[in-house]
């Protein structure tokens, strides 16, 4: 923006007797904007650049929203997963127990030997511990599913602790 002023005075005698002379003064103010229309590209790519910059952290966004969701969906059937398996396990384990009982009572009036007793109590022990460990993997798959949602806190590790001892 330029602002430039001129004043000017100017008196001009006539004749010898100072008949038909005049006095002209003039004030003149001209105001100047100056608006660039082109300035060689730099506001044009700095445009492009930041639209760039804009559509790249949409794209990041939705890309780690998708990446959440499938996490989130992945724990649940974990979770799904893992409830079946304690079942399953849980009921092995009463077949096992009823098994073994009816090995015992077979060896207790001479039916069975102590190897038929042995190899059922070792199947007991394995169905034990397969359904511990699907307990210990449900745990897991429900921690996994708190942390995907993002609602993990220190009251679920104080639960799952008492859970452990009870």
């Amino acid at each position: 923006v330029n602002l430039r002023a001129k004043y000017a005075s100017d008196s001009a005698d006539g004749n010898a007797l100072g008949l038909g002379g005049r006095d002209t003064d003039s004030t003149n103010i001209i105001l100047s904007l100056t608006v660039p229309l082109y300035e060689g590209g730099l506001t044009n790519a700095q445009t492009r650049k930041s639209a760039a910059e804009v559509r790249r952290a949409r794209a990041l966004l939705d890309q780690q929203r998708r990446i959440t969701i499938q996490q989130i969906r992945t724990a649940y059937l974990g979770v799904q997963t893992a409830i079946s398996s304690v079942n399953a396990y849980k009921q092995a384990l009463k077949s096992s127990t009823t098994a073994l009982q009816a090995t015992q009572a077979g060896f207790d009036v001479g039916t069975r030997t102590s190897v038929d007793v042995l190899v059922v109590e070792g199947s007991l022990y394995n169905s034990a511990r397969n359904y511990s460990r699907s307990r210990y993997d449900y745990l897991l798959a429900i921690l996994e599913l708190k942390r995907a949602a993002g609602s993990l806190s220190a009251l679920d590790i104080k639960n799952i602790n008492q859970w452990l001892v009870d």
